[in-house]
């Protein structure tokens, strides 16, 4: 089995669901599935930089996807209210379960309970698996919280979003140019690519790729090799289901196999790694 890691930032709209004591859905045996593959398609390991899942236990919906599609490791990110001190206790029991099991833990703060106040509150309390904060809008940043991001090395996630995006997200590098922000994106709009190439702290998430969207990108990963990154996008109720996951992760191996040769691992896992804090996959011995 080829060693794969998947980095799922969940986004989803309550906490309660990922740190759920549904024994019942715990012990649900998974369905078999058949990971999906073409000629062509890259083989090595993968990280996946978006991934969004409802349900009574996330965890165990993750585990079911994971090793099927030849994902031995995910980075599990939750959404959290960092004004409520029973959701943070969660977020920090599942940081704590996800040590010690098949995936790691992140955290993220959806929205506009994102203050300078909050962020330090988390980072007192579970900082210690803290890589990033996803928001809706750059908008809903408060000057301040982008300073203490930058202090603790941490990264903004957020959609590109439709038109006008590129240019509040070269506004918000402008007033902020030491921030790293991750941006997520499902085609490259006319410009992205001069704009990565000037703005060292932008960093590109591909969501949902295909083997036909190579072309489109190929600049935008020529333009910043060592800040382009895959996601699967997938998201929904529905995510849980394993094809559901296996078809995106298909169509992203097949992205990437496309790429010229030294662009493939750094868009599949390193560059996502070196960004996140991820460990490198340790190979066992023979």
């Amino acid at each position: 089995m080829r060693w794969a890691v998947l980095v799922a930032l969940l986004v989803g709209p309550t906490l309660a669901g990922c740190a759920g004591d549904d024994d019942a859905v715990r012990r649900a045996p998974c369905p078999e599935v058949t990971p999906t593959t073409t000629a062509g398609s890259y083989g090595g390991v993968l990280l996946d930089t978006r991934v969004q899942l409802t349900g009574p236990d996330v965890t165990k919906a993750l585990s079911c996807v994971l090793e099927p599609n030849e994902v031995t490791k995910a980075v599990l990110v939750a959404p959290m209210d960092p004004n409520d001190s029973f959701r943070t206790e969660l977020a920090y029991r599942e940081a704590v379960r996800g040590e010690e099991g098949s995936y790691l833990p992140f955290l993220t703060v959806v929205g506009s309970d994102l203050t300078r106040a909050a962020l330090d509150r988390i980072l007192r309390e579970v900082g210690l698996f803290f890589r990033g904060v996803w928001v809706e809008r750059l908008s809903e940043v408060p000057a301040d919280v982008y300073e203490r991001a930058v202090d603790a090395d941490l990264f903004i996630a957020v959609p590109l979003g439709g038109a006008g995006g590129l240019a509040k997200l070269e506004a918000a590098l402008g007033r902020n140019p030491k921030v790293k922000i991750l941006v997520e994106a499902t085609r490259p709009p006319e410009g992205l690519a001069d704009l990565v190439r000037s703005q060292p702290g932008l960093f590109i998430s591909i969501e949902a790729p295909d083997a036909g969207a190579v072309d489109g990108w190929l600049p935008v990963i020529q333009a910043a090799p060592d800040r382009v990154m895959w996601a699967s996008g997938v998201g929904g109720a529905s995510a849980a289901a394993p094809d559901a996951y296996g078809r995106p992760v298909a169509n992203g191996r097949a992205f990437i196999g496309r790429l010229p040769r030294p662009m493939q691992e750094p868009v599949a896992a390193g560059n996502a790694r070196r960004l996140m804090g991820v460990p490198e996959p340790v190979e066992p011995d023979a």
